[in-house]
């Protein structure tokens, strides 16, 4: 998750990085900016997933952000001295709004109300985000095929033939995967989407997958992997 906050005093900066690192540590930060003009300029390049903004900033309005950017691409927490701007700050799409001095407990609440928000989002969607190098990608769930434990780390196998070489452990897109009704973890090693399976085996010792590989069901999961695709299928 990257963040970027906007605020033309540098102490109430200081105060939302304070409070975010401490409260969200996997959170990671692009570059600060002081007006409006430099926010325009790191969304276009560094493409943060949550935007702390204060209104009212030296230079301009913050709302003028909208008429340069799509809002729907934006999740923005408005954070401002400014209790009249409440109801336009709703209506232009922002996801939360809190009053200065920012308070360390509504801060955290409308940062975790909003990464629910996002989350429902990317389920409505059908996408997750994986890490990528020194930043994220985005996955369409209905092109994973199934997702493989090496070591300490994983592969994703992806319908167009792509694989995805990930520095986290299958627990990890286990996880990601948790309200995506499609997947099951059919043994340590294999984590599998529903929508690819071919055939099963009559003892339910494997499956084959349409992308013809063949995967072993651990006998510990096999009552579960049962009661699954009687649900599923």
């Amino acid at each position: 998750m990257k963040i970027l906050i906007v605020d033309d005093e540098l102490l109430a900066r200081r105060i939302i990085r304070k409070i975010i690192s401490e409260h969200f540590p996997t959170f990671e930060f692009t570059r600060e900016a002081s007006n409006l003009n430099e926010a325009i300029t790191i969304i276009k390049e560094d493409k943060p997933d949550l935007i702390f903004l204060d209104i009212q900033l030296k230079d301009k309005n913050s709302f003028e952000i909208f008429e340069q950017l799509d809002h729907n691409e934006l999740n923005i927490i408005f954070v401002t001295a400014y209790e009249q701007y409440g109801i336009k700050a709703f209506e232009v799409g922002a996801k939360h709004y809190i009053l200065k001095p920012i308070e360390e407990e509504k801060l955290i609440d409308a940062t975790e109300k909003v990464m629910r928000i996002m989350q429902n989002k990317n389920v409505e969607l059908g996408k997750i985000s994986i890490p990528y190098n020194s930043d994220y990608k985005i996955l369409e769930t209905q092109k994973i095929i199934f997702a493989q434990a090496d070591g300490a780390y994983c592969k994703i196998f992806m319908k167009d033939n792509a694989e995805e070489y990930l520095s986290k452990p299958l627990n990890y897109i286990e996880e990601k995967l948790k309200n995506f009704s499609s997947f099951f973890r059919i043994h340590k090693s294999f984590l599998v989407n529903g929508d690819f399976i071919e055939s099963i085996a009559r003892d339910k010792s494997s499956l084959l997958l349409t992308s013809g590989e063949t995967l072993p069901i651990a006998r510990s999961r096999r009552d579960d992997f049962k009661a699954f695709i009687s649900e599923y299928f």
